[in-house]
């Protein structure tokens, strides 16, 4: 085998510069996206979206996450990718008057896409709602991002954000045994019959009380009578004895 020594100032070989390129891409951790540098927002958004709400029907329907973490930090970013996602639904089906709209409120808020935000546990629940309720929602979470914002120093960090967290769902209420009254319902319901039986009982019996009375009269005027008569006959007989 002969080995070939190449001079001092001969070029090095084609792909010997590519080996160290390779070595700190594979070295170097791969930084976190949403990291902002920069003041992300403008100051004209608010006139933007004014403008788009003049022009769409108030009572348009649209999607809005339900479910959200009310983190801190992240939350208003979250809403604002939701947000920006539905405001791409309405550009793809808006009319030629319309898209231009839509386009200068999403180009506002475009600044969501570099943080790659994701719902891994595919927890996002949603509601329905009309444009103008969504639109009034965007406009207030970029004013309350924005007011975050400028109280940073240096790059703001939105790493964290980029897994959207939602809030635990409500554990749901075991059913009742069965053969047992629901509390609060069967205990009313059974004070409720046992008062309507009981006034049912006294309006079926005062008629038959009604009836009685002239026959307990006459029956207590007569035994009356006869007790006199028994009275006067004892008498008679005492006197003819004597």
């Amino acid at each position: 085998m002969t080995w070939r020594h190449a001079p001092p100032d001969a070029p090095p070989p084609p792909g010997a510069s590519v080996v160290p390129l390779l070595l700190l891409l594979v070295l170097v951790p791969p930084a976190h996206g949403c990291i902002f540098s920069f003041h992300p927002l403008s100051t004209t958004f608010s006139m933007a979206i004014d403008e788009l709400t003049q022009h769409l029907l108030h009572d348009y329907p649209v999607s809005m996450p339900s479910n959200l973490e009310p983190d801190t930090w992240c939350a208003e970013l979250w809403r604002i990718h939701f947000l920006a996602a539905e405001l791409g639904h309405m550009g793809g089906v808006a009319g030629p008057a319309l898209q231009p709209l839509v386009a200068t409120v999403t180009k506002q808020i475009q600044f969501v896409q570099e943080c790659g935000i994701t719902d891994p546990m595919g927890c996002v629940g949603w509601e329905r709602t009309n444009v103008s309720w969504m639109l009034n929602a965007l406009n207030g979470h970029l004013a309350a991002l924005r007011s975050k914002i400028l109280r940073q120093a240096g790059p703001i960090d939105f790493s964290n954000c980029t897994p959207v967290r939602c809030q635990p769902a409500a554990p749901a209420l075991p059913p009742a045994p069965l053969g047992l009254p629901k509390p609060g319902f069967s205990s009313q319901k059974q004070v409720g019959t046992q008062a309507s039986g009981a006034g049912s009982l006294h309006q079926n019996h005062l008629p038959v009380l009604i009836l009685l009375v002239p026959i307990l009269v006459s029956l207590a005027f007569v035994w009356q009578r006869q007790r006199r008569l028994h009275g006067q006959g004892t008498q008679e007989s005492e006197w003819s004895d004597t």
